[in-house]
């Protein structure tokens, strides 16, 4: 990878902190769209998701993933 490429790689894993312990919870944009729970892999806390208070941000989750899909895919053409 280019360095150009490398600055503009994520830097941490998907995911978040948990609320509770603080231990990171690795879930990315597409697993969010599909579970409607997730939990702390240290603690055990369940994180549960409430579609209908997400629903704007779950569409967005859902442009997200329609461009990330479409990078790949472009990428995959120019190898």
């Amino acid at each position: 990878m280019t360095d150009k490429a490398n600055s503009m790689a994520p830097q941490t894993a998907p995911g978040l902190p948990c609320p509770a312990c603080g231990a990171r919870i690795d879930i990315d944009v597409r697993e969010l769209l599909i579970q409607d729970s997730f939990a702390c892999p240290a603690c055990g806390l369940t994180l549960d998701l409430d579609r209908k208070r997400s629903e704007r941000a779950l569409r967005a989750a859902e442009k997200v993933v329609v461009a990330m899909q479409e990078i790949d895919d472009l990428k995959k053409r120019w190898r």
